[in-house]
C-alpha cells in the first residue's frame, strides 16, 4: 500500500509550505518565484569558467590531508560518505571516464569533488553538452559538515588544477545557480568569472532549450537537445 504524503512525512504539504516560507523569509520574493518556475517551466544556470593555475596552496596545519583520485574499489567508500548519490550511479561516472578528486584525512574521505571532460550531462537541465576540448567541467563539490572551515576545497582545487594542466587542460567550468550568492562570493576568490548562461523553457519533450557564451572561445555546446514529439520526459 502506497503511504500518501502527510504533515508529518518529509515530502508533505506542510514541509513544502515550511520550505517557502524558509526562502521568502531567507532570500525573498524573487527567488521563490524562480525556485518555482525551476519546478515547473523555467531552469537556467550561469556558466562560470576560470583558467588553470599550477599554484600551491598549504593545507590546513591541523589536518594531515591526502589527495588521490577515487578508484573503482572505492565506490563503497564514497556511497559511505555520499549517500545520497546510489552505488550504480557512482560507478557508472567512472565508466563513463569522470574523474572523482576526493580529500582524505587519517583514511577517511572528507571532500570529493567530480569532473568531466569531452561529452558530458548536465542533470539539472536535462541536456548533454559537448565541452571544449581543453576544458574540464567540475561538479558535486562536497566536504563533510565536521571538516569545513579548514579551506579544505580551496586546498583541493589547487591540488586538482595541478593535475588538469599535467593532462593538457587550460580550464576550469562550473555551472551554478544565480540565485546561490555564497556560491558566487566563494568562486570570486578563486578567479572564476561568469562566461555564459543555459536552460529552457517548456516541460516534458516540449522544452526549448537555449545556451549563450560571452566569448568566442566557448566553453562548451549544447548538443541536438530534446524536440517536441521525442520520447524525453
Amino acid at each position: 500500500m502506497t503511504r500518501l504524503p502527510n504533515d508529518r512525512s518529509p515530502g508533505g504539504i506542510t514541509a513544502s509550505f515550511r520550505r517557502a516560507g524558509e526562502i521568502l523569509r531567507n532570500e525573498g520574493v524573487r527567488s521563490l518565484w524562480i525556485k518555482f518556475l525551476g519546478e515547473t517551466i523555467y531552469r537556467r544556470l550561469l556558466l562560470i569558467e576560470k583558467e588553470i593555475h599550477a599554484l600551491a596552496l598549504a593545507g590546513p596545519e591541523n589536518l594531515e590531508l591526502e589527495f588521490r583520485l577515487l578508484s573503482k574499489e572505492e565506490v563503497d567508500e564514497y556511497y559511505d560518505f555520499r549517500a545520497y548519490v546510489d552505488r550504480d550511479t557512482i560507478a557508472g561516472r567512472l565508466e563513463q571516464g569522470n574523474f572523482c578528486f576526493v580529500v582524505r584525512c587519517e583514511g577517511v574521505i572528507i571532500h570529493g569533488c567530480w569532473a568531466a571532460t569531452g561529452r558530458t550531462a548536465i542533470d539539472y537541465l536535462k541536456c548533454d553538452v559537448q565541452l571544449a576540448r581543453d576544458v574540464v567541467y567540475v561538479y558535486e563539490v562536497f566536504t563533510s559538515p565536521q571538516f569545513r572551515g579548514h579551506s579544505i576545497s580551496a586546498w583541493r582545487s589547487c591540488e586538482m588544477e595541478k593535475y588538469c594542466l599535467a593532462n593538457g587542460y587550460r580550464r576550469l567550468l562550473a555551472a551554478v545557480s544565480p540565485e546561490n550568492h555564497a556560491v558566487f562570493r566563494s568562486i570570486e576568490k578563486v578567479g572564476y568569472a561568469v562566461a555564459g548562461k543555459m536552460g529552457y523553457w517548456g516541460f516534458g519533450r516540449f522544452r526549448r532549450y537555449f545556451c549563450h557564451n560571452r566569448e568566442d572561445n566557448t566553453p562548451l555546446v549544447l548538443l541536438t537537445p530534446p524536440t517536441p514529439g521525442s520520447n524525453e520526459s
